[in-house]
């Protein structure tokens, strides 16, 4: 199994990984941008050093290590043909694989996220958590059921209406010229496996 790293744009960089990955960044960059900003509105990240009296200060958003493979994930689903799989202990991937998808592919938001809601059709990425000394399947079920309406229920009524259309403009930057994305190399040694730290 191949590691790669958590962010595509590093990884593109790598001597050693550069023939097997060439990256959209624009299509990378609004993916994690989607994911950022559902995370802000409905704190899918949580702090379980927080919760558990470790220290006073909610930490969960300092980094979006998360929703950066996250996005990557997607990314490798909708690019290479593959489905990409997670490694993980960290459970907040729970949440974020299994609400973001939803909301991301709304039917709202067509046929802009036609490609993404085909590609996770096709190669839904896949999570498996840390279990003592192995890692399980979690079962993400909701990947291939998409939200008819774009609505968070986590907000206030009136932020969904900013919310649906700045994703709306994203989604069209996202779809402007994807036929000239160039895909992750279908190389046989890519395995599609990202791990999590």
């Amino acid at each position: 199994m191949q590691e790669t790293t958590y962010d595509l744009r590093i990884a593109s960089r790598n001597k050693e990984l550069q023939r097997h990955f060439s990256i959209d960044e624009e299509k990378y960059n609004v993916l994690v941008e989607m994911i950022n900003l559902l995370d802000r509105m409905i704190h899918l990240k949580k702090d379980t050093n927080l919760i558990y009296g470790q220290h006073d200060v909610d930490m969960s958003r300092e980094s979006d290590r998360e929703e950066r493979l996250v996005a990557s994930a997607y990314y490798l689903s909708i690019f290479s043909g593959k489905k990409p799989v997670i490694l993980t202990a960290d459970t907040d991937f729970v949440r974020l694989m299994g609400v973001v998808p939803r909301l991301m592919g709304s039917d709202e938001f067509l046929p802009e996220n036609e490609l993404f809601r085909e590609a996770l059709k096709a190669n839904p990425p896949g999570l498996y958590l840390k279990a003592g000394k192995r890692y399980d399947l979690v079962p993400l079920s909701t990947v291939a059921q998409f939200s008819p309406e774009f609505i968070v229920y986590n907000i206030p009524e009136d932020r969904n209406a900013p919310l649906k259309i700045w994703f709306k403009k994203l989604w069209e930057r996202f779809s402007a010229n994807t036929y000239k994305t160039t895909a992750v190399q279908n190389h046989p040694e890519y395995t599609g496996c990202l791990l999590h730290h």
